[in-house]
């Protein structure tokens, strides 16, 4: 049987397939009896009142004394507790424990989020998505105690390092006794049963609980608020209009700008003024007399002469007719640079003074 075509039901201890609306029972001997659901359902499917012909002495019975003895009031059941704590686990944390009550339909095991029954989800590749169901009632020639069962899984359900069956194959009930080893995946729970209080290892305390899946919702603590879309667009549409109206009515009350030259020189000179000096003579270069007098050839120069032959006192050339006396520095002070003469006139001063900020 597949994992996703058989479920387990724990009340009636009987597989359902619901594409074909059959059931599964198994017997003690390994083998299953199929019974289609028209069949088995037969007897709830009766109208209240109606016998069958082949009742017999029920026919002598009145309707209320009938009820009774085919259907008897369910008795008051204890409700028992089962609790899982985690010895070693890649998901969840050492120590943690999870309750189990005597409901009904089960507990099951399963890495989904549960679609109808609760469930412990262990969300690792491992376990399948509806993997073994642990339940309350009666396994086979059992009486009533604490039962697994694997619903087809790939990788198997381990009790006390016993596989229940062979990959993706229902197993049989298996009973659970008190600290027994159920591994599923890469966790393994220890089984702790107790009649009255429980052990100092499988009590809750300091947030140990591994809380039932029941696929609802959890619900924020943080009051949501009650704005729908329609307002948020509405209140937005407000403002985009509101400001429309700001902007093309605020232009016919304006005044006109006035269109003309933009000085930027004039707001850069405003914006980053020069630095202000303190106010200097001009300084006049002070020539020596007496370096303005022509001097004789340097030491480089006679040295350079030398080597191509000459001597002081004689001319230049070959044959000693050139120059013999070196050229007069003759100063002229219509081409002199800047600071040689003392009367500056005001352009002269205004361009030195700019020359100076730069």
């Amino acid at each position: 049987m597949m994992e996703s075509e058989w479920v387990f039901d724990p009340g009636q201890g009987v597989y359902f397939h619901s594409a074909s609306s059959t059931y599964a029972i198994p017997d003690r001997d390994g083998q299953w009896t199929y019974i289609p659901a028209a069949d088995f359902n037969r007897t709830k499917e009766m109208e209240e009142g109606e016998i069958e012909d082949d009742v017999g002495w029920g026919a002598l019975m009145d309707g209320h004394q009938l009820e009774q003895v085919l259907n008897p009031p369910k008795q008051a059941t204890v409700d028992h507790i089962l609790r899982l704590v985690v010895q070693d686990s890649d998901i969840l944390s050492k120590g943690a424990v999870a309750v189990l009550d005597s409901r009904e339909e089960g507990i099951q095991i399963g890495r989904d989020r549960s679609v109808g029954a609760s469930r412990i989800r262990l969300k690792e590749m491992q376990v399948s998505k509806t993997h073994a169901t642990v339940y309350w009632g009666q396994g086979g020639e059992w009486d009533d105690g604490w039962f697994i069962v694997d619903t087809g899984s790939t990788h198997g359900t381990f009790v006390d390092e016993h596989r229940l069956s062979e990959a993706k194959t229902a197993s049989r009930p298996t009973r659970l006794s008190h600290l027994s080893k159920l591994t599923i995946g890469t966790t393994t729970f220890n089984v702790h049963m107790h009649e009255q209080w429980p052990c100092d290892i499988c009590q809750l305390g300091n947030d140990n609980e591994i809380r039932l899946d029941t696929g609802e919702a959890k619900i924020s603590s943080v009051a949501p608020v009650s704005t729908s879309k329609g307002e948020h667009r509405e209140a937005k549409r407000q403002e985009e209009m509101a400001q429309l109206k700001a902007r093309l009515l605020s232009g016919h009350e304006s005044t006109p700008t006035q269109s003309g030259y933009l000085d930027r020189s004039a707001i850069r000179r405003a914006l980053h003024p020069p630095s202000r000096r303190s106010a200097s003579p001009p300084q006049v270069a002070l020539v020596d007399p007496e370096s303005l007098k022509p001097s004789g050839p340097s030491v480089f120069a006679t040295k350079l002469l030398a080597a191509h032959g000459w001597t002081p006192g004689t001319g230049l050339g070959k044959d000693g007719s050139g120059r013999a006396e070196p050229l007069n520095v003759e100063q002229r002070v219509q081409r002199s640079g800047l600071g040689t003469s003392e009367e500056l006139n005001w352009r002269q001063r205004g361009k030195q003074r700019r020359y100076k900020d730069y």
